[in-house]
């Protein structure tokens, strides 16, 4: 059990022993698609997802989501020349980061060892990265 978590306590008494486990909220998750493959557009917020490339940055605006994702995956490939560039997505402009989208980035990590994010922390993305424990591919700047 210690191996596994932050902390172990072991109480005995005349009822019984409890065991409380202790660990960090914050860890690597991954998840799978849950079978909606729409996300609602919010009022004012970008139906589609778009890129732009901008030197070794690929900007993103738009929803990252089930019906989106398999383009932001190629895209990101693509612009990555599949791992022979480093490459840093901007991700300030994502309006929506679902749990496809950290799936995505969780294999992207995998098979690109030189990615990098760019999200500020109050972001859409900033805060999805920051609660999956995906910050540690965040830039400096």
């Amino acid at each position: 059990m210690r191996g596994l978590v932050d902390r172990v306590d072991v109480a005995t008494g005349p009822d019984g022993t409890t065991v409380t486990l202790s660990t960090p909220a914050r860890r690597d998750v991954l998840v799978s698609a849950f079978g909606d493959d729409s996300t609602p557009a919010a009022r004012g917020v970008p139906e589609d997802l778009s890129t732009e490339t901008r030197g070794d940055v690929l900007a993103v605006t738009g929803p990252i989501d089930t019906g989106t994702v398999e383009r932001f995956r190629h895209r990101v490939l693509e612009v990555a020349r599949g791992g022979a560039r480093k490459l840093t997505v901007d991700l300030d402009g994502a309006s929506v980061f679902s749990s496809s989208a950290v799936q995505a980035v969780h294999e992207l990590r995998r098979d690109l060892p030189g990615l990098r994010l760019h999200a500020a922390g109050m972001s859409v993305a900033g805060r999805v990265l920051a609660l999956t424990g995906l910050d540690d591919l965040l830039d400096d700047t």
